[in-house]
């Protein structure tokens, strides 16, 4: 067996150096060699830890290394034994529409938790709680776009999480009656819900949704977990910022835009340029394509500043007259409000300084301060 998986390896154009450092690692026949990898993204990660094993190529940087003809070689081996076919380049311009991606009919709550034991295997350290685990009719349609190479933005009113259906499912309960079909349909996942709550300006809830995205790209195996919690963290530490007086953060409608536009800039890159998936993502967030769409904007004035002229000139404020003094008493009318009533009371006038102390005044009858003898 292992004689016939070594000439099956040559026969391929694998070196003597190539074929001893897959035998070592445990790969003693083709289906194993085939199934170990369930995608090509897992087989490039694959690729850079075996350049490792290799002393003729251990020199080599990683993009000399996954460009050269003994990677080529090995990718064409493992398609061939895996019987998978390289994706035909779409063009950018053919991107589907929300809603136009068929759903796998024979994917299920079983073949969900399976996706989740995988999960839980490849990435150990990740928690996934009620308010990160993707529903099962958001995961099909994920699901569907890495099955067929067909990605696609998704509306965040349609990214919900285990927690999030719950809470939809059981208003719609509470508010009008269903059939057994309805029923028996939101049940096998049949159903597309839309989160028809206020999305509000928490950061917190956007970071859940935009974590409910990555764990379910990362259960289908459309790029790593780690790429997408990073894109995830870098959208958040923009939209949260704090700015100065005169500007604002986004809202979150115009937050929902630049993450369209940013991941839409992903998806092209995987269909115009044949990259992948996870290096699109990190071009994206060490080019740091989102402050050019999460920026501040400017605060607008709703009303015009007291104090303020239509040419913004300041207006002298104007002299308050004190109010007259009654020698009145509060009464209470019919509503049992207060009110003064009474003759208003007469100032009491000072006496010139000059005049009490000396008699005589310099100004004499138009001194306005009182003359008593």
């Amino acid at each position: 067996m292992a004689c016939e998986w070594s000439k099956a390896m040559g026969e391929e154009g694998l070196c003597e150096e190539v074929i001893e450092a897959i035998l070592k690692m445990g790969f003693k026949r083709k289906a194993s060699f085939a199934h170990a990898f369930v995608d090509s993204n897992r087989f490039e990660d694959w690729l850079t830890r075996f350049k490792l094993k290799l002393v003729s190529f251990k020199d080599l940087d990683d993009a000399e290394w996954l460009t050269s003809p003994t990677c080529g070689d090995l990718r064409a081996f493992w398609k061939k034994s895996s019987g998978e076919e390289l994706p035909a380049p779409a063009s950018a311009k053919h991107l589907p529409l929300l809603g136009s991606l068929s759903l796998p009919a024979k994917f299920g709550a079983a073949d969900r938790e399976a996706l989740l034991k995988v999960f839980e295997n490849n990435y150990p350290g990740a928690a996934l709680t009620p308010e990160t685990t993707p529903c099962l009719p958001y995961l099909q349609t994920i699901q569907s776009q890495c099955q067929q190479k067909s990605w696609a933005w998704v509306a965040w009113r349609r990214i919900l999480s285990e927690a999030a259906l719950w809470d939809v499912q059981s208003r719609k309960a509470g508010t009008k009656k269903r059939d057994l079909t309805e029923v028996l349909a939101e049940a096998a996942g049949l159903c597309g819900e839309e989160w028809d709550l206020d999305m509000g300006g928490s950061p917190h809830r956007i970071f859940q949704i935009l974590c409910t995205r990555a764990h379910a790209y990362a259960l289908c195996g459309g790029g790593h977990l780690q790429n997408w919690l990073t894109y995830t963290h870098k959208f958040i530490s923009h939209y949260s910022r704090k700015y100065g007086a005169g500007w604002r953060a986004p809202n979150p409608t115009e937050a929902e835009d630049a993450d369209r536009e940013v991941l839409t800039e992903v998806f092209k890159q995987v269909l115009r340029d044949g990259v992948f998936l996870d290096t699109a993502l990190d071009c994206v967030v060490r080019e740091d394509f989102f402050r050019h769409y999460l920026g501040p904007r400017p605060r607008l004035v709703q009303k015009a500043l007291p104090g303020l002229e239509e040419d913004f000139v300041v207006k002298k404020p104007k002299r308050r007259l004190p109010q007259p003094l009654t020698d009145g008493k509060k009464q209470r009318d019919n509503q049992g409000k207060g009110k003064l009533t009474g003759e208003p009371k007469q100032r009491a006038q000072s006496q010139c300084l000059a005049f009490k102390k000396t008699g005589k005044c310099a100004i004499g009858a138009d001194c306005k301060f009182q003359h008593a003898e």
